[in-house]
């Protein structure tokens, strides 16, 4: 879905303790206003120049690995399950306090 409106990076992070919106952040873990964003000093992306972006480079290397029927590196979907096995190791390691062999997923 697309749409015609100014460049606009948005930036939305949610966890348990706290999130991030943009240039806000908000946290039950800082001494912060519970009821209100808190701000952080930074320089929004929203100038429209997407000069520093790397979407030439992955296009480039998404289009070549297609001509050559080849995987992307680091991105095949094998790396991709070996990625999702090291977060759910993770969760539960941080679930239990405990050390979580992958093998044991």
């Amino acid at each position: 879905m697309d749409c015609l409106q100014p460049y606009y990076f948005h930036t939305h992070l949610v966890g348990s303790e706290g999130s991030l919106l943009d240039n806000k952040f908000h946290s039950t873990k800082l001494s912060t206003n519970k009821h209100a964003w808190s701000n952080l000093a930074m320089k929004l992306l929203d100038s429209g120049d997407v000069s520093d972006h790397p979407y030439q480079t992955q296009f480039e290397a998404f289009f070549n690995a297609l001509d050559k029927c080849k995987e992307m590196p680091l991105t095949s979907f094998a790396d991709a399950a070996r990625s999702h096995e090291i977060i759910f190791a993770a969760d539960r390691s941080a679930e239990t306090g405990r050390p979580v062999k992958i093998s044991s997923l």
